[in-house]
This record gives C-alpha cells, structure tokens and sequence, in this order.
C-alpha cells in the first residue's frame, strides 16, 4: 500500500516473500492458514519430477536403466480408465502431464524402478509413493491422513540422506503441511488443480493467430456453450452430431480474421429452435437472416410427405396439439442453401458445391 512505483513494489516482494492481497486487509484472512497447498504441483509436477532429475543428474538412472523401465512398463495392462504413458518413455519424461505424472507415481513407478535402483533409493521413493497412495482417495480417514504424512516426512528425511540438503527444494518442505489443508478443506479430491491443468490444456490446443489470444478463446469458449445449450437426445447426437455442427456453423464459426469474416456469425436463437424445448407455438419461424440460396421452384408436399412429417411432428412435441392442416405443404426447392456461411447442398447439386 506504501509503494509509491512499481520498482518500490517489487523491493517489498523481495524482501518480505509476500505480495499486496486486499484479503490481507480482512482481520480475520490468516494468509497461512487459509491458501491452499495444491497436491497436483507439490506431489507430482513438484517432487515426482524432481526425483526423476535427480536420478538423472547423479547417473543413478543411465540409459540402459531407462530401456529397462519401458520394457516393463509395455508389460503392464491397464484398465480403460486409465491414462497410458508415452510410448518413448526416455525422452518424453520432461514433457509429462500431471496426469501422467501420477499415473507413473502411484501405478507404473514401483514395478518398473525394482531391480534397477539400489535398495536405498528404492526405499525411499517407496515411502513418497506410498504417502501418494494414501492421499489420492476420494474418501479418507484421518487415520490415512497421519500414515501418509508420517511418509511424506520418512521420505523426506531419507532424500536429504541420500543426496544431500542441497538437493532438497522448499517443495519438499510443504509436504510438512499438507496434512493441514487436507484437515482443514477435505480430501485432496475436493480442491487440487487437476481440472484447471485440463482446462488450460484445452485452450492450449485451441488454435490462435497469436493476436488478441483472449478475445479468440473466449469467442471459441462461447460457441461451445451455445452449442451445449442445445437439448437434444442422445441418440441424435451420437448418430448426427456432426451434421448438426455443419448445420449450424459451429464447426465453421471463425474465431479470428478479417471483420467481414468475423461478422459472419450465426444467431444462436436461430440455433434454439432446432431444440426439443422451443416454445413450439411462440417462436418466430421467420428464416430470412442469414440465409442465402439461389431462385428455386416452388413445390407442394405429395400427401405422403405430409403424414410423414406430421407423425415427426407428433413424436418431437408430444405435449402440443398439432392437427394435419397445420402443416404447410408449400415449399421452395433448390439445389444448395447458404446458412450463416455454411453450405448445404442435396446429393443431385454437388457439382455446384
């Protein structure tokens, strides 16, 4: 608050370890005992790593050892639910997602590094894929609670033994409390990251031209949420899921270039009516924006045509009255219609798509 400039502010930080929080100003915010120490980085992306570093660094682990671990690890069969490793398992261990990290911590680590560390090492990891084990429930007892930190704190003891207090990170030191926040805020299930890591992997993915990133992600975040919003059933979206996105320019929707380009949009309400819970006699079934097709005849729906359509409409609103003569036999035909820049055409007018 008594920083007058930036570089003032950053002096502070380095000084106190502490940053400025409006929280910090509520007399009751315990700035220690109320910010969560999140599992997902101070398990996995934190010391899990660190110990394959480790390893690496003091030739513990050489290359043969690595080949050894993938040989077993392509031995093990997992259930469907269960994330795979990377194929090349030597070069791609730096790259792992915290997912993978924990799936090699807790399922695959144990089996594969047996017979290839000594017998302290192994000991060691042991006593953190343990704790590991412990922690990662979806319920727990507070009995669990106490074995996995009296672990954690083993593990901890034997690292510093075995390879020095300079190795040691102040990671390390934070597993010292992560039995507070589990006591204080439940099973570790109920607030590590997982699902925000997944999330940004997913924006992560999402293509961008580098430019106004957040505008892009989150025009590309509200076309998917327009896109959800549409109650259909599951069948249908198994059997003709994609169809309907090309129906509806959801697939197509640009998230970046030109202004002409990007006013091109649809108009989600146009997108409702094609859901099962349109207020079927309040809607406005006027199609004109938006749509572009050629001249076409205008044709009238054989008796047939009619019944047929008449019995969808009866199976897609059970709950309306809808008599025959309702039913508009009238109709234009073309060869391929435009809507919101998505072309649609029939099988006899694909030479002009």
């Amino acid at each position: 608050m008594k920083a007058k400039t930036k570089g003032s502010r950053e002096e502070l930080e380095r000084k106190y370890g502490i940053r400025y929080s409006v929280l910090l100003e509520l007399h009751y915010f315990d700035p220690v005992r109320m910010i969560i120490l999140d599992p997902m980085h101070n398990l996995f992306l934190g010391s899990a790593k660190h110990m394959l570093k480790i390893w690496n660094a003091t030739k513990i682990l050489r290359d043969e050892h690595l080949g050894m671990i993938q040989e077993k690890i392509e031995l093990i069969q997992c259930p469907s639910d269960v994330g795979k490793l990377p194929q090349k398992f030597s070069s791609s261990f730096g790259s792992f997602t915290a997912d993978q990290w924990k799936n090699w911590t807790i399922l695959f680590s144990v089996f594969a590094l047996k017979d290839v560390l000594k017998s302290d090492d192994l000991e060691c990891w042991r006593a953190f894929v343990l704790a590991c084990k412990n922690l990662c429930t979806r319920t727990m007892k507070k009995s669990n609670v106490k074995l996995a930190q009296k672990l954690l704190l083993s593990f901890c003891e034997r690292f510093e033994k075995l390879y020095g207090e300079d190795r040691v990170t102040p990671n390390m030191h934070m597993h010292a409390h992560l039995d507070q926040c589990i006591n204080d805020f439940g099973p570790i299930y109920s607030f590590w990251l997982f699902s925000f890591e997944r999330e940004n992997g997913i924006l992560g993915s999402m293509p961008t031209n580098r430019r106004n990133i957040e505008i892009q992600l989150m025009r590309k975040f509200i076309k998917n949420l327009h896109s959800l919003d549409i109650v259909c059933n599951l069948n249908i979206l198994s059997d003709f899921g994609s169809e309907f996105n090309k129906l509806f320019g959801l697939d197509e929707l640009p998230d970046r270039g030109t202004l002409s380009e990007m006013s091109r949009k649809p108009d989600f309400e146009y997108i409702k009516l094609s859901s099962r819970n349109v207020d079927f006699q309040n809607a406005d079934w006027r199609l004109n924006d938006g749509n572009e097709y050629p001249s076409g005849k205008s044709m009238a729906l054989t008796e047939v045509e009619v019944k047929h359509l008449f019995q969808m409409y009866g199976v897609l609103y059970p709950n309306i009255a809808i008599s025959a003569e309702s039913v508009c036999i009238s109709y234009r035909s073309v060869r391929q219609v435009s809507i919101y820049g998505s072309i649609l055409g029939t099988k006899h007018g694909r030479s002009y798509r």
